[in-house]
C-alpha cells in the first residue's frame, strides 16, 4: 500500500504540472477538468482492487462536483456508498479510502448509507439532497445502483420540490448577503460567491427537480434556455472553471478566493499581457467581473422564467429587477424605436422589462449602434433620464441587456473596468450607475435639518433639463478611466463628443462639461483642505462661479462619494460639504457666512451663560467660537460646568446614531501636547478624521477633534483624561503603545493593502494653499496612529499644527496638516522643508 501511495502522489504532480501548462489555453479547461476526474476514477479503482472489497451488494457513488465531473485540481472528492445490507468490513474499507487520498493531498468524505436512509436525509435536509442529484455510478454492484437510480428519479426528486426550491434559493440569498451582494468585490470567491460557480450548480439543481435535466446542454435541447444564453452561462462557467483551477495549482491548495496579492501571478499563469491601457491584472479582473455577471444574470433570470412556468413555486425572486410578475413587454416584433420606448415605459411606470424579451433586444444591438445619431431616439433617452422618478432599475436593465452599451460606446468602453482596486468597491460601470442610484434614493430621505434633506429638495425640484444632464454626468464621469491619467479631463473632452450625438445644445452641454470635468473638486476640498480658510473658497469659487453650477456639483458629488465604497461618505463629510456649499451659497446670495457663524456662536454663547450664570461667564468668553457652532449649546454648558466645578479637561460628545464623535482637550498651553493627544485617541481606538487647536489668551489651549467609533466604542471623557494624566506623569509608555499598534496582527488583505500602498508614500508642501499655514500633505500607508508619528516629526522641527484633515483612498492615507513654525510664520526655506519631508519619509515607510 506504501509502495501505492507513493507512486499515485509522484504521478498525481506530474499530472498537475500537465495541467499547470493545459490550463493557461482557454480551450483546453474542460479536458482539465475531465481528465482530472479520470485520473481520479481510475486511482480509486486501483485502489478498490489493491484493498479487494467484495463489492457485492455494495455501490459507490461519486456525489456533488465529483458525480458533476467537474474536479477542478484540489475540489473535494464525495464518495457514497450504497449498501443493501450489513457489511462489517466497511468501516476498514473507509479508512483506507480516506487515509488514501490525504495522503496524496485531497479532502475526502466517504458516507456509508442505504437507499432508505439517502430518501430519509434527503427529506431533511436540501445540501444533501442537492448533492445527492449530481449521482454518478463508479464501481460496484449495477443493481444496487440502478435500484437507487429510480428512487432518485421517482422519490428522492420529486419529494417537495416546491420547499427544496425555496431552501436552494434562501441559500443563494444567504450566499449573496454574505459576498457583498455584487460581483464587484475587492477579492472574489470564485466557487461560492455573486455570480460564482454556485449560482450555475443552483439553477442546475432547480432544473433537475423541475424537469429532470441532466446538464445545461440538456435544458438547452429541451428547449428551456436559448442558445445565447447557453453560450454566456458556459462560457462564464469555463472561464471560472480556468480561474480556479489556476487558484489551486498556484497555492497547491485548495483556495477559491482571488486574493489581491495572487492577481499579478494568475494573469501571468493565464497569459494575460498588458496592453497601452491596462496592466495584465486589470485585463484579469474586468474579464472575471464580466463572466460572473453574465453567470449572474442568467441564472437569476431563468430561474425566476422556470418558477413562473413550473407555476408551483410563487414569489420567490432572486433579483428585484428579473422579477417575473408585472412587467412591461412588447407587442410582437420590435424595432429600434419601440425598444427606447419600452425601457421609457419601464421606468415611467416603475416595472421591469419583461425577461423574455431579451432576445427581442440582442437581436436589435446593431440597430442601437446605428441610432447613436437619431434624434427620435435621442429624444426618447432624454425624456427618460428627465424622469422626476427612480431610475437606476431602468439603466441598470439597459446596460446588462447591452443596450446603454452600444448607444454610448464609451461607456461600454469602462465595462467591467477595474480602477483605484482598493479604493473603488465597484468597477467603472457599476460605480457610474450606482451614483444614479444615490441620486433615487434620495426620494425616500426623511431625516429633517440635514444637508442631504437640503440636497433632496433640491433634487426633487431641479428642471427636467437639469435632471438630464446631471444624470447623463453621473454615467460618464468616469468614462476618462479608459485612458491611465487625468481621468477627469479625458472624461470632459468624451462627453463633449456624447452630447453633439445626443442633440444637448450648447448650455447643456457646457453644464455637462463642467460637471464631468470638476467633479472631483468638493470631495478633494473637503478632504484635503480647511473649508474654514477664506483662500479655500475663493480658490473654489474661481471654478465654480454660479449658483447654478453649485447645485449641480454638489449633487454629483454626493452620488460619486455614495456609490465608491462604504465608508467615503459619511457624516463628518456631509458636515464639510454643506459647509463649503453654505459658504458658496452665501457669497451668491450677497451674505457673509463668517458673519453667520458669528451670530449663531454669540447666541449661542448667550444660552450658555443664561444656563450657567455669571461665575462661568468669563471662561466661555475664553472658548473660540468654532465650538459652539459645532457643539449644541446645553452640552456645552455642561462641559464648561465640568471644567470649573470638577478640573474636568477632556469632553466626548456624540450624537445619538452618529458614527463619529468630538473630544474637546482644554489644557495648559504646552508645546507637543497635540502630538501626545493624538497618540493618546489612537492607543483608545479612536480614528481621528480631523483636528483644530486653538490658542488662548490665559495660557491654555483647545484642542477639538472629530474623531471615528465602531458603534459598541465606550470612549467617554474620563478614559481620556485619565490617559492623559497616566501619560504626563509618565506613567503610560505612550510609543510603547504606538509600537504594539503597528505591530499588531495584520490578515492577509491588510498586509496586501500595506504592500501596496507602500509604492505611492509621498509627501508634498504646499504654500499657496492658505494665507496664515504652510500645507503639508502626505500621503501613507493607512495604519492606526499614523498621526501621532507624522506630529512627533512636526516636533522635533518645532513645527504647530494649526489643524489636519485625514483622508483615506484605498489603502493609501492622505493627511494634510496645516503648519507653522514656532513664530507662527509660514515655513519659506527649502532646506528646511527638505529636512522635514526626509525625516517624514523615514517614519512613514
Amino acid at each position: 500500500m506504501n509502495d501505492f501511495k507513493e507512486s499515485k502522489l509522484e504521478e498525481k504532480r506530474r499530472l498537475f504540472d500537465w495541467f499547470a501548462e493545459l490550463n493557461s489555453n482557454r480551450k483546453r479547461v474542460r479536458y482539465v477538468v475531465k481528465k482530472h476526474t479520470e485520473w481520479v476514477d481510475r486511482t480509486l479503482f486501483e485502489l478498490i482492487s489493491l484493498i479487494g472489497l467484495d463489492s457485492k451488494g455494495l455501490a459507490l457513488v461519486g456525489v456533488g462536483g465529483y458525480g458533476r465531473k467537474q474536479l477542478n485540481p484540489h475540489s473535494d472528492i464525495d464518495i457514497l456508498v450504497l449498501k443493501t445490507k450489513e457489511n462489517n468490513g466497511l468501516d476498514s474499507v473507509v479508512r483506507d479510502i480516506l487515509d488514501f487520498f490525504y495522503f496524496v493531498g485531497y479532502e475526502c468524505s466517504v458516507s456509508v448509507r442505504s437507499i432508505d436512509e439517502c430518501v430519509e436525509y434527503a427529506k431533511k435536509d436540501s445540501t444533501i439532497k442537492a448533492s445527492l442529484l449530481d449521482s454518478r455510478f463508479l464501481l460496484g454492484d449495477r443493481g444496487v445502483w440502478e435500484r437507487y437510480s429510480s428512487v432518485l428519479k421517482d422519490v428522492i426528486v420529486p419529494d417537495n420540490r416546491e420547499l427544496f426550491i425555496e431552501q436552494v434559493i434562501a441559500y443563494m440569498r444567504a450566499r449573496y448577503e454574505k459576498f457583498g451582494g455584487t460581483v464587484f468585490v475587492l477579492e472574489p470567491n470564485v466557487k461560492e460567491g455573486v455570480g460564482s460557480l454556485r449560482d450555475y450548480h443552483s439553477l442546475l439543481w432547480i432544473a433537475k427537480v423541475l424537469y429532470g435535466a441532466k446538464s445545461v446542454l440538456n435544458l438547452k435541447r429541451m428547449g428551456l434556455i436559448e442558445d445565447y444564453d447557453y453560450r454566456k452561462l458556459m462560457n462564464g462557467v469555463y472561464f471560472l472553471w480556468q480561474l480556479r483551477n489556476a487558484l489551486h495549482l498556484k497555492l497547491n491548495k485548495k483556495n477559491d478566493v482571488l486574493f489581491l496579492d495572487l492577481r499579478d501571478e494568475i494573469a501571468e499563469s493565464l497569459k494575460y499581457k498588458e496592453s497601452k491601457r491596462f496592466t495584465k491584472s486589470e485585463r484579469l479582473m474586468r474579464r472575471y467581473y464580466y463572466e460572473a455577471r453574465g453567470i449572474k444574470n442568467v441564472v437569476n433570470s431563468y430561474i425566476n422564467i422556470f418558477l413562473k412556468r413550473d407555476g408551483g413555486a410563487k414569489s420567490i425572486f432572486l433579483d428585484d429587477k428579473m422579477a417575473i410578475n408585472d412587467t412591461v413587454k412588447s407587442e410582437g416584433e420590435l424595432n429600434v424605436y419601440e425598444l427606447f420606448q419600452l425601457f421609457y415605459y419601464s421606468a415611467e411606470y416603475s416595472k421591469p422589462v419583461d425577461s423574455k424579451e431579451s432576445s427581442k433586444i440582442r437581436g436589435l444591438l446593431f440597430d442601437v449602434a446605428r441610432a447613436r445619431r437619431d434624434k427620435q431616439c435621442s429624444f426618447i433617452f432624454r425624456q427618460m433620464l428627465s424622469l422626476n422618478k427612480p431610475l437606476f432599475k431602468t439603466i441598470s436593465s439597459m446596460h446588462e441587456l447591452g443596450v446603454l452599451d452600444r448607444y454610448i460606446p464609451e461607456f461600454g468602453n469602462v465595462c467591467c473596468l477595474t480602477k483605484d482596486g482598493l479604493y473603488h468597491k465597484y468597477t467603472v460601470d457599476e460605480h457610474s450607475i450606482q451614483a444614479v442610484k444615490a441620486l433615487d434614493e434620495l426620494y425616500n430621505y426623511e431625516i429633517p435639518k440635514t444637508f442631504l434633506m437640503r440636497l433632496k429638495y433640491i433634487w426633487v425640484n431641479l428642471s427636467p433639463h437639469d435632471r438630464y444632464v446631471l444624470r447623463l454626468a453621473c454615467l460618464f464621469h468616469d468614462i476618462g478611466k479608459i485612458e491611465k491619467e487625468s481621468h477627469e479631463v479625458v472624461g470632459a473632452e468624451l462627453s463633449r463628443a456624447i452630447a453633439k450625438r445626443l442633440f444637448l445644445g450648447r448650455d447643456l452641454t457646457e453644464k455637462l462639461i463642467f460637471l464631468v470635468r470638476h467633479h472631483l473638486l468638493m470631495s478633494s476640498i473637503i478632504s484635503t483642505r480647511d473649508v474654514d480658510d477664506p483662500k479655500t473658497l475663493e480658490d473654489f469659487l474661481k471654478v465654480v462661479d454660479s449658483k447654478e453650477k453649485l447645485i449641480l456639483l454638489s449633487l454629483l458629488t454626493y452620488a460619486d462619494m455614495k456609490s465608491v465604497n462604504d465608508n467615503v461618505w459619511s457624516s463628518w463629510k456631509e458636515d464639510l460639504m454643506e459647509a463649503l456649499y453654505l459658504k458658496a451659497t452665501f457669497y451668491f446670495e450677497n451674505k457673509d457666512y463668517d458673519e453667520y457663524l458669528r451670530l449663531h456662536a454669540a447666541d449661542s454663547k448667550r444660552k450658555v451663560k443664561a444656563i450657567l450664570g455669571k461665575d462661568y461667564h468669563e471662561l466661555v468668553d475664553k472658548l473660540p467660537d468654532n465650538i459652539f457652532n459645532d457643539i449644541r449649546f446645553d452640552v456645552m454648558a455642561e462641559y464648561i460646568r465640568n471644567i470649573k466645578d470638577t478640573g474636568r479637561n477632556a469632553f466626548v460628545y456624540r450624537e445619538e446614531g452618529s458614527d463619529t464623535a468630538k473630544v474637546v482637550v482644554y489644557y495648559n498651553n504646552e508645546f507637543g501636547f497635540f502630538n501626545k493627544i493624538s497618540g493618546i485617541l489612537a492607543c483608545l481606538d479612536a480614528s481621528i478624521i480631523t483636528a483644530k487647536s486653538y490658542d488662548l489668551l490665559d495660557g491654555k489651549i483647545v484642542d477639538v477633534f472629530t474623531v471615528k467609533l465602531d458603534k459598541d466604542s465606550e470612549l467617554d471623557d474620563f478614559k481620556v483624561e485619565d490617559l492623559i494624566y497616566r501619560v504626563k506623569s509618565g506613567d503610560f509608555d505612550l510609543d510603547g503603545c504606538m509600537e504594539a499598534k503597528r505591530r499588531r496582527f495584520l490578515n492577509r488583505l491588510e498586509k496586501t493593502k500595506l504592500e501596496m500602498s507602500l509604492e505611492n508614500v509621498d509627501v508634498v508642501v504646499d504654500n499657496s494653499l492658505s494665507e496664515l499655514y504652510t500645507v503639508i500633505r502626505v500621503y501613507a500607508p493607512d495604519r492606526i496612529g499614523l498621526v501621532y508619528y507624522i506630529t512627533k516629526v512636526l516636533l522635533e522641527f518645532q513645527l504647530q499644527v494649526g489643524m489636519f484633515i485625514l483622508d483615506t483612498k484605498g489603502s493609501v492615507a492622505v493627511d494634510t496638516f496645516y503648519v507653522v513654525d514656532k513664530s507662527f510664520r509660514k515655513i519659506y526655506s527649502e532646506k528646511l522643508l527638505e529636512l522635514i519631508k526626509s525625516r517624514l519619509y523615514e517614519v512613514l515607510v
